[in-house]
């Protein structure tokens, strides 16, 4: 019942048959294991993990895999990432493999360590491939796609991206409660998604996160496409998982075998696979390097093109126009041209503009016709309508004073 236990508070990448079938035989006692090995048809078999063809190494990946390779890994026809390690540290020593091949025959396993694995495949000096004959489910396609490619039979099946924990197992008769990556909706069509496994959903959902960004990074995609084209959950065939990137083409164990030892593997590279939103810099940068560089530095050497055609349309006294222009990161060369031609246009309309009103004739006060008698009384000069009861009287006055007809004797 402890490895009952173990299976029930282990977070699993697997199909469904496959972990009840494992929680089964974890719940059977006091049964002779040969019978029980017998019934799954794998105590007999030798352990052939690790195999050479010549220049290749060929690590066999069949059953659930398992974290620790043990007597229940033996009787339930599982491989654990143990040995699977290990079969890779060895086809990195032997000098005479060019070639490792990992031939898929899995359901998944434990999601623990996965991650781990698939990097060390991943970053393998020796060329690996992938060859999925019969599955590569859940875990098993985690590691799949880790290889610098993947070869699917017609009716090879891989997918099942996404996780899923136990949360008990009581059993033959028990029931089975599981919760299930919300990423991956095909994975389990009636998901128990009770509010109190709230924590339990958040760790698979993280796990379940980390398995798609895996599988997006080596298969040169993105998390939004795995996740919406990849099968969600469930499984894809031969010819359907090659169109949508999960594979890079079909053929059989034989066929690649004797391409790799003729020294024939095609070196074209696998295609990109993304969707339109996810097209961006940062996708170009991430997967493209080359292609971002050279865009980098024409784009730069544009601009700089830009700024000093911009920079030689400078007039005197419309330099900050033109410094704006330069930096704007839009401004050709000759539309900074055609926007000094207007601004001198502009300002040329303006000096005119000063220039006539500068010009303009500068009108005098009108000239006073008035009498000089009539302007003295209208100033009121002297006093003179003080003295004077009229302007008629005032202007007899001044008059006969001018004629010398009054002389003015004294004035009181």
């Amino acid at each position: 019942m402890r490895a009952l236990t173990k299976i029930s508070r282990t977070p699993w990448a697997i199909q469904t048959e496959a972990l009840t079938k494992i929680a089964k035989i974890a719940s059977r006692n006091n049964e002779d294991l040969k019978a029980l090995a017998k019934e799954n048809g794998d105590l007999d078999k030798e352990n052939r993990t690790l195999e050479y063809r010549g220049n290749t190494a060929i690590i066999n990946i069949s059953g659930p895999v398992f974290r620790y390779a043990n007597l229940f890994t033996e009787i339930s026809g599982a491989t654990s990432t143990e040995a699977i390690a290990k079969a890779i540290g060895d086809a990195e020593q032997n000098e005479n493999i060019n070639n490792i091949v990992f031939n898929f025959d899995t359901p998944g396993g434990e999601a623990t360590e996965i991650s781990t694995l698939a990097e060390m495949i991943h970053t393998t000096p020796k060329h690996t491939v992938a060859y999925v004959g019969a599955m590569a489910a859940s875990a098993g396609y985690w590691l799949a796609s880790a290889a610098n490619e993947v070869i699917i039979s017609s009716t090879g099946l891989v997918g099942s991206i996404g996780t899923v924990a136990t949360i008990d197992l009581s059993g033959d008769d028990g029931e089975t409660i599981e919760i299930v990556s919300s990423q991956s909706p095909k994975k389990r069509l009636d998901p128990d998604t009770d509010e109190g496994r709230a924590e339990v959903q958040a760790m698979v959902d993280k796990m379940a996160g980390v398995f798609i960004n895996d599988v997006a990074t080596y298969r040169k995609t993105t998390s939004n496409f795995v996740e919406k084209y990849f099968g969600q959950g469930g499984l894809l065939m031969g010819a359907e998982a090659v169109e949508v990137g999960m594979a890079d083409k079909m053929g059989s164990l034989e066929s690649l075998i004797k391409t790799l030892e003729s020294g024939t593997m095609s070196e074209e590279k696998k295609g990109v696979f993304f969707a339109v939103e996810d097209f961006n810099a940062e996708f170009i940068k991430a997967n493209y390097s080359e292609l971002y560089s050279s865009i980098f530095e024409a784009g730069a050497e544009q601009e700089r093109a830009r700024i000093q055609a911009v920079k030689e349309q400078s007039i005197p006294g419309l330099e900050t126009e033109i410094e704006s222009m330069m930096f704007d990161g839009k401004t050709s060369g000759e539309q900074a041209a055609v926007a000094m031609l207007k601004a001198i246009k502009e300002q040329g309309a303006q000096v005119a503009a000063q220039i006539a009103q500068v010009q303009a004739p500068i009108h005098d006060e009108p000239e006073d016709t008035r009498d000089p008698i009539e302007k003295e009384w209208d100033t009121n000069a002297g006093g003179c309508r003080d003295q004077f009861s009229s302007f008629a009287n005032f202007k007899s006055y001044k008059q006969g004073a001018a004629k010398g007809v009054i002389r003015i004797i004294g004035r009181q």
